[in-house]
């Protein structure tokens, strides 16, 4: 499904959006039941560009936050 120019993530795709994260050094935690964070600063910095890789992948998933928390 697209929304303007970004496809928007299916619920489906929960599962392997965590693990790509996972795989590219990032720390996924939910933070309460509505947020996550990908893990420190750091993690994140060094994998920069792998994060854009995988935000383009996934494009739009605000939608998805709260499945995605649990």
């Amino acid at each position: 499904m697209m929304t303007g120019n970004k496809r928007l993530m299916k619920a489906s795709d929960i599962p392997a959006f965590v693990v790509t994260l996972i795989k590219a050094g990032c720390d996924i935690c939910a933070v309460g039941d509505t947020r996550y964070v990908l893990g420190d600063v750091e993690e994140t910095l060094a994998a920069y560009d792998e994060l854009e890789c995988i935000g383009e992948a996934f494009e739009d998933r605000d939608s998805l936050i709260r499945k995605s928390v649990a």
